[in-house]
């Protein structure tokens, strides 16, 4: 009997993180919204409320941070782990035997 771990990721994109460096620039919370086009409230809710955008409003808030901060898009703020999960083996490989 052996086992294998299995990768699961929790990772995900800091909203709060981003957000504040973009505020950090000196973007304010309705430059953001009229830039991706999303009320202000939204906003405010992805940043302080852990709410998460719609796809397509994240990747045009990220390509934002991109821009005024200058950093590579590796370099987006993530939060979260990635766990490793037992998982029982009953495969043989080879003959056991002999």
């Amino acid at each position: 009997m052996s086992f294998k771990f299995k990768r699961q990721s929790r990772v995900r994109v800091d909203w709060f993180r981003v957000i504040a460096d973009i505020n950090g620039m000196g973007a304010s919370m309705v430059a953001i919204s009229q830039h991706i086009d999303v009320p202000r409230t939204t906003v405010i809710g992805w940043k302080n409320l852990n709410a998460e955008p719609k796809h397509d409003e994240g990747q045009r808030l990220l390509m934002l941070w991109h821009e005024i901060t200058g950093k590579s898009t590796d370099a987006v703020p993530m939060v979260g782990s990635v766990m490793l999960y037992p998982r029982l083996c009953t495969q043989t490989v080879g003959n056991p035997t002999g």
